[in-house]
């Protein structure tokens, strides 16, 4: 069972989300016209890929702060696969009947959607999972700009402290963004925390 509901999981998770975007912007700049923009841009593109998966099963609200009673709705619906809580037209709230104005028939079939939409979700963000390992690392670049500072120049040079002053904060401006990266590529309501999914109907509406 998650501590949050899921309003504030996708406030936490927007929220890494726009950190993430920052630290990118800074390394983008100071590795301008290197062979490392690649790496960003294949770390980039994965996260931008979690993040487009959240979106598309909504779990991140349009507005970005909180989710509307309709978007609760569909969630509701998808995190309902035997159709216990709801089975048909009837169980929409009353305050949504006007976005529901359709026959039993069409209702049906789009819950079955949104249940299906849900369960290919999960399944594309454990194959986006899968992928990582490659792009979400220190490159070889950096590592070898440490060694050149430790083996070219003397310790007690004030140049060596610049140099390897600056090859530290290089990589750990660099650390710091995989670590980001690794936390958004799940699905918003796990960020930080593995939730279960049988837990997942009581996130729509705790504090």
């Amino acid at each position: 069972m998650s501590k949050y509901g899921i309003d504030k999981k996708a406030e936490e998770y927007l929220g890494i989300y726009a950190e993430f975007e920052q630290e990118l912007a800074i390394l983008n700049s100071l590795f301008d016209d290197t062979a490392l923009i690649k790496n960003l841009e294949e770390i980039s593109d994965l996260v931008e890929e979690a993040y487009e998966i959240n979106q598309e099963i909504g779990f991140l609200p349009e507005d970005g702060k909180t989710f509307s009673d309709i978007e609760k709705f569909a969630l509701q619906v998808r995190f309902d696969p035997e159709g216990l809580q709801v089975r048909g037209i009837k169980d929409v709230p009353s305050r949504l009947k006007k976005e529901f104005d359709m026959p039993e028939e069409e209702f049906q079939y789009w819950m079955k959607e949104e249940r299906e939409a849900l369960e290919t979700a999960f399944v594309d963000m454990e194959d986006l999972i899968d992928s990582i390992e490659d792009s979400f690392r220190v490159p070889d670049e950096l590592e070898e700009l440490e060694h050149i500072v430790n083996e070219s120049l003397d310790p007690l040079n004030p140049t060596y402290k610049v140099l390897d002053r600056l090859s530290m904060n290089l990589t750990s401006r660099w650390e710091e963004l995989i670590s980001s990266a690794r936390t958004l590529v799940c699905l918003s309501l796990d960020v930080n925390e593995d939730v279960d999914r049988a837990a997942l109907p009581a996130m729509l509406y705790d504090p």
